[in-house]
């Protein structure tokens, strides 16, 4: 996997997984065109993510559509990517921090060998693979952090964030599974694919 050349070293990490009964090259082409946006579960957490920042004077962030490839405005950058098999993402930043101070100065080329002792490295990646016409996608978020004051700030955050963070990813495989159903369906009854 592209994931264990980005970030083979980690102190946190989640995964999970979801079959779609669909062709591999389906999935993923549902995959990135999905508006990240309109999964609700996200919008509401980012929503209230974005309350202390508020409560703070600073301005709410404005969720506009987003694919995987357009999250690089957000820090998030695409670092690696097998078109039709594995796209690895990749942040850095002090999470735990209100503002979360993600480093959008640090380009994806940059990822792997940014070594600030203060920041924290957090790749996420989607696999997929094909067996018979399933694919299963799997997502994993791996988080590095070099020093143990790091990883302390990380590990009280990740032991709070952590749990929503995986609704995040739950709800994306669900709605990925339901986009990549109708995709086909529509595919299927019409003999061409309509947006």
């Amino acid at each position: 996997m592209l994931l264990d050349q980005v970030l083979p070293d980690y102190h946190a990490r989640a995964q999970y997984q979801i079959l779609i009964p669909c062709k591999r090259d389906v999935v993923w082409k549902t995959l990135m065109d999905m508006d990240l946006t309109s999964i609700r579960t996200l919008q509401l957490l980012m929503g209230l993510r974005s309350i202390p920042a508020w409560l703070m004077g600073k301005s709410k962030p404005q969720l506009k559509k987003h694919t995987l490839h357009d999250l690089s405005d957000s820090g998030m950058n695409v670092i690696s990517e097998v078109k039709g098999s594995e796209i690895v993402l990749g942040i850095i930043g002090k999470f735990w921090q209100i503002s979360a101070n993600v480093r959008t100065d640090i380009p994806a080329e940059r990822f792997v060998s940014c070594s600030e002792n203060d920041l924290a490295k957090a790749a996420w990646n989607f696999f997929l693979t094909e067996t018979n016409g399933i694919t299963t996608v799997y997502t994993e978020t791996r988080i590095f952090c070099r020093e143990q004051k790091t990883r302390r700030k990380f590990r009280l955050y990740w032991t709070l964030i952590g749990p929503f963070s995986g609704l995040i990813r739950i709800a994306l495989l669900r709605k990925l599974r339901s986009n990549t159903i109708r995709y086909e369906k529509k595919t299927l009854d019409t003999g061409y694919a309509k947006k």
